[in-house]
């Protein structure tokens, strides 16, 4: 894919990074925060199109190339099922549920696919089965059967977890899990995203990354965001249109979509209560992040939430572009979700994308360089061309 051509900068309005940052923002956040504006100039109203098959309602998808993979719980006997996104022809079903030998008693959808030479694959977590599946992907295809590269057990106890000792620790011990995905690093490297963890109603952990060995589970290296490792707030609310006020658990505040970097260089993390792109590099352990102007700081997680905006539904990213799912919506966060952030790595807000139908969950195919979702009402998948809209081939 060859790089955009560069937004001029009188379009782009980009604050100092650290002067306008808030004690707040000190606090919570360890990097430096510039300010993005959305200026009309770099507003771009776009026009989706179909995938020339009806009925594709088999639920959440990943798509490379021709391939559509769709992973539906409803589906009798396999996790997923694969098809030709062109054509609509069944290819077949792969991943046999069960407790046999090479079956899983329940999978993720598939969130990353990645290459081994002429393969593409995918790292799948079978939670129950606490193992690691490496399914290869083309390899399933070409043979008619599911094909594994590698199945190894995983336990998912992270080192916070395995280290408690204390008598409140025990709290840790039985609600540490890894929030999904676990992202493919190397042939024995992986990311695991430790999700917040309830501490109390008022109290709870905040989120940071693992780097861990896959065949052995070894513990490698934390990544911080945040600057807190926990939070301990019992004003936090929720008021809803009706006046009724309602608290917010603590763990909620810090949610977000995150995605790998094909490269496998850096992380993004699209926040869903601040409108703001949290950019992590794996490689020096710095962070930074983007914000739009005249918005809210993290002083709001001290506050009042008001009708609760949701910002960032959902992220996906290539090697040059991260593209963000927004809603900016009290009134909820799929049906709202028409426009599309396109920020560079380095957190430049490049262009914000006007989309005719919802794009909630989206699915970026770097092969053809399209934008796919699902519309889960009409069970509709529909797609950007990328190339036509961002001019990038």
């Amino acid at each position: 894919m060859k790089p955009m051509r560069l937004i001029p900068a009188s379009i782009l309005f980009v604050c100092a990074l650290t002067c306008c940052r808030s004690d707040k923002d000190k606090e919570y956040f360890t990097g430096k925060i510039k300010y993005a504006d959305i200026d009309a100039e770099i507003v771009k109203i776009v026009t989706s199109k179909d995938v020339p098959v009806e009925d594709y309602g088999y639920g959440d998808l990943a798509v490379y190339d021709s391939l559509v993979i769709f992973m539906n719980p409803q589906f009798p006997a396999h996790c997923f099922g694969i098809f030709n996104i062109d054509t609509g022809k069944e290819i077949g079903y792969f991943c046999p549920k069960g407790k046999g030998p090479g079956e899983l008693l329940s999978s993720y959808p598939v969130y990353q696919i990645f290459s081994k030479g002429k393969d593409i694959l995918s790292l799948l977590y079978s939670f129950n089965d606490k193992k690691i599946f490496i399914w290869n992907i083309s390899q399933s295809v070409m043979q008619g059967t599911t094909v594994y590269d590698t199945i190894v057990p995983f336990e998912n106890e992270p080192r916070v977890a395995m280290e408690a000792e204390s008598e409140m620790d025990l709290t840790l011990i039985r609600s540490s899990r890894y929030s999904m995905p676990l992202w493919y690093l190397s042939p024995d490297r992986l990311m695991a995203k430790l999700e917040p963890i309830p501490l109390s109603y008022q109290a709870a952990t905040i989120p940071y990354y693992e780097e861990r060995t896959i065949r052995t589970n070894e513990w490698v290296r934390d990544y911080r965001v945040f600057a807190k490792d926990s939070i301990h707030n019992g004003k936090i609310s929720q008021t809803m249109r009706d006046g009724t006020v309602f608290p917010i658990p603590p763990d909620f505040l810090f949610k977000s979509a995150d995605m790998l970097k094909p490269d496998g260089s850096k992380m993004v993390q699209a926040m869903r209560l601040l409108p703001q792109l949290n950019i992590l590099d794996l490689r020096t352990g710095k962070v930074m992040a983007s914000r739009l102007n005249n918005s809210p700081d993290f002083s709001l997680f001290e506050t009042d939430l008001g009708q609760k905006i949701t910002y960032y539904n959902s992220v996906q990213a290539d090697d040059h572009y991260i593209y963000a799912t927004y809603s900016g919506s009290a009134r909820g966060s799929i049906e709202n979700c028409k426009s599309i952030h396109v920020f560079d790595w380095s957190g430049t807000l490049l262009s914000v994308l006007k989309t005719d139908r919802t794009f909630a969950r989206v699915w970026l195919d770097t092969v053809r360089n399209r934008l796919y979702t699902t519309d889960y009402e009409s069970e509709e998948v529909y797609y950007l061309d990328m190339n036509d809209i961002m001019g990038v081939r």
